[in-house]
């Protein structure tokens, strides 16, 4: 009795294993390490050769046809190493693919800079969509506007997170048995290492070994402060964007194809309370719209208000189409994306308001479409009138195809905006800005519907194809019209380095054409100034142009 009494006294005081609290998995996503093949070698050599170039002929080169061989190649050469191992192909990848080339191709034919500067935005885009589409890389809903973070993940949280992957592949190969454990270190790598660590050692031997011997400086005497700037800036940012796309591409291969999420059906703001917000909205847009007919539809007539001039009214309608129609965007956003739905779908109410503040919205950009006519035809075309257009055009488009989208839940809206938007910048490329612009004006004007040209705008634009209409306007009988006409030529000659001091004097030389800047309209704009820059010169001289 004694033995059970202390063996009740001992279990009382052990101590009691209680389970343990819920500790949620852990999801870790182990880092991608992969040995590089000999395909992922070949790849990476002419990618980085590709992006040297791409740099160079897009800081240095003008972005002429160099640039869009270049991205071309860049473009081709990724396709073809992720084709193999594609997961999706498409017509949508197709289109893609088409308006990149075309895009690229569209460098050759314009030389107009903010043309360039949007064509080369639209072929990042349009690279990132491709990739994505390619490798299914989604997981989104695909045309929907949350692709829009699948997007963002494939150009920026992808390559910066496979930084790592890129100098594993390319130190390490597999094993001698081809086995990816255990891999083996590369030969490459310390190659790459050693050259390397000489850049900054040459940097400084060179210039010492060119003041010490004269034949060596001859030797060097071409690569002057500007090319070594040149060389180190292109070596520079060409590593960075190799590594970025070579990690891109690498790791694509090895991501997983997840299943898409669908558009967002849990909670959102409560229906009564988004429905209020837009009623009161609408209500006053309606107001808006009905005590201002007469004001908007005189624009479709050509008609004037009292006390307007048509710079006035055309600047009143751009300013009244761009804020209304920018806030009218973000409500649908809300009231398409962010409120409660119902077996997938929004409300009633709300699509029905939806539609009103699309169908309002496409009123005004009409009303403001027609304003902007009446204004290029009173005062000519200007770079930004001739992008407002292009703008309200793209913008018609996205409300055409929320409404669409209202009756057929299934239509891919963002992807209609992008191959939308990817059109529009092509045929701006093919068309090239400047030389609308200066066409337009300098025709308008010598046929007479324009009473006047617009000097000012025709030497602001920056582009060598307004040079042909400038030699046009060198008979006109105005003098101002004529003497800025000769400034124009005379400052494109200077550009091309056809003006240099010689011996103490001005002279005409045959100037400088880079083979990298190469585009048609500079191209033509050389030869005219070549053929005729003697007399340019004399001109420009005559009226004290220096």
């Amino acid at each position: 009795m004694d033995n059970q009494q202390n063996e009740n006294f001992t279990n009382m005081y052990q101590p009691i294993n209680y389970p343990p609290p819920y500790m949620p998995p852990v999801y870790y996503k182990p880092k991608l390490r992969k040995a590089g093949s000999k395909r992922d070698m070949i790849f990476a050599g002419l990618l980085f050769f590709l992006s040297l170039l791409c740099v160079n002929f897009t800081l240095y080169g003008g972005g002429g046809l160099a640039l869009s061989l270049a991205a071309i190649g860049l473009y081709i050469t990724g396709i073809a190493y992720l084709y193999p191992k594609r997961r999706h192909f498409s017509l949508y990848t197709c289109f893609c693919m088409m308006f990149y080339v075309l895009g690229a191709l569209s460098l050759f034919l314009s030389d107009s800079g903010f043309g360039k500067f949007l064509t080369l935005n639209t072929m990042v885009l349009l690279s990132g969509v491709t990739l994505m589409d390619l490798m299914d890389l989604r997981k989104q809903t695909a045309g929907s506007i949350y692709a829009v973070f699948d997007w963002l993940r494939t150009i920026l949280i992808l390559p910066f997170s496979s930084i790592g992957a890129v100098f594993f592949a390319l130190f390490h190969k597999k094993g001698s048995e081809g086995s990816e454990n255990p891999v083996e270190k590369r030969k490459t790598g310390s190659v790459l290492i050693g050259l390397g660590l000489a850049v900054p050692v040459l940097l400084v031997i060179v210039p010492l070994l060119t003041g010490a011997d004269e034949a060596f400086h001859n030797l060097f005497r071409k690569l002057t402060f500007e090319g070594s700037s040149e060389l180190i800036v292109t070596l520079i940012l060409g590593i960075g964007i190799f590594i970025l796309i070579f990690g891109q591409h690498f790791a694509a291969q090895y991501q997983n194809a997840e299943e898409k999420n669908r558009e967002n059906i849990g909670n959102g703001i409560d229906t009564t309370i988004l429905a209020s917000f837009f009623c009161a909205i609408c209500v006053v847009y309606a107001l808006y719209l009905l005590s201002q007919l007469a004001y908007f539809f005189n624009a479709f007539a050509g008609l004037l208000p009292e006390d307007y001039t048509v710079a006035e009214y055309a600047r009143r309608g751009f300013f009244e189409m761009t804020t209304i129609c920018v806030i009218n965007l973000g409500l649908l956003l809300l009231a398409l994306f962010g409120s409660r739905k119902k077996d997938g779908k929004e409300p009633g109410i709300l699509r029905a308001l939806a539609l009103f503040l699309c169908l309002f919205s496409l009123i005004l950009i009409a009303t403001a479409i027609s304003k902007m006519l009446l204004y290029i035809d009173s005062f000519g075309l200007t770079h930004l009138r001739l992008l407002t257009s292009v703008f309200m055009l793209f913008l018609c488009v996205l409300f055409v195809t929320m409404i669409l989208w209202l009756f057929f839940r299934k239509l891919p809206y963002m992807k209609v905006a992008v191959i939308t938007a990817a059109l529009l910048v092509t045929v701006l490329g093919f068309a090239d800005p400047g030389r609308v612009v200066a066409s337009y004006n300098v025709n308008a004007y010598l046929s007479g519907e324009l009473d006047s040209v617009d000097m000012a705008e025709l030497s602001l634009l920056n582009t060598d194809a307004v040079v042909p209409y400038a030699w046009e306007l060198t008979q006109d009988p105005d003098p101002l019209v004529y003497e800025r006409a000769w400034r124009i030529l005379y400052d494109h000659m200077i550009n091309f380095d056809m003006i240099q001091t010689i011996e103490g004097e001005r002279q005409v030389t045959e100037g400088h054409y880079d083979w990298r800047a190469f585009n048609a309209p500079s191209y033509q704009a050389y030869k005219l100034l070549q053929e005729h820059g003697q007399e340019i010169f004399s001109t420009a001289r005559r009226y004290g142009i220096r």
